[in-house]
């Protein structure tokens, strides 16, 4: 089974206008079942969340985002992902920070990350030449994935967003 990282670029502001912002509208324009509109229902209303749910509301964010921001940033890297790749450094550093909102615990798939603007600007300032000539002492699929995450955080900075990721 292979895995994989999807890249959103947003404005984490506006995410948190949408959730709990009581507008259902958005779940119109979203292709959904009766149970997948449940989760989606309690994020935008901001009602309590069943505990037992992480995943589904991990799946019900990701929709929302889609739909207001469009189609996820690609990093050939973080796709095809084999389970032993679960542990690597550069993908621990883009999910360890968890989700922008509040939602139940989750130890199911989608791990949720986000990055803020500032954080990127950060680590590309960190990532001098120098810093980058080690990557050739690293192995090449980790070396990829460094870049590969680079190259999105660059982007982001680009356009002035923040950065969410789902990994499944």
């Amino acid at each position: 089974m292979s895995y994989t990282v999807q890249f959103y670029l947003v404005e984490l502001d506006k995410i948190k206008n949408v959730i709990g912002g009581k507008n259902l509208s958005i779940i119109d324009e979203i292709d959904v079942d009766d149970e997948d509109r449940e989760y989606l229902e309690t994020l935008l209303m901001g009602t309590e969340q069943d505990e037992d749910s992480g995943s589904e509301y991990g799946y019900a964010l990701e929709k929302i985002i889609e739909q207001i921001f469009g189609e996820s940033e690609s990093a050939s890297a973080f796709e095809d992902l084999h389970f032993g790749e679960f542990d690597d450094p550069a993908l621990d550093w883009i999910i360890q920070s968890g989700p922008p909102i509040k939602l139940p615990p989750n130890d199911d798939f989608p791990f949720i990350g986000h990055r803020l603007l500032a954080d990127m600007q950060k680590a590309l300032d960190e990532w001098d030449d120098e810093k980058l000539e080690t990557l050739n002492d690293i192995a090449p699929e980790v070396q990829a994935k460094i870049e590969g995450m680079l190259d999105v955080f660059q982007t982001a900075i680009e356009q002035k967003k923040d950065l969410i990721t789902f990994y499944y």
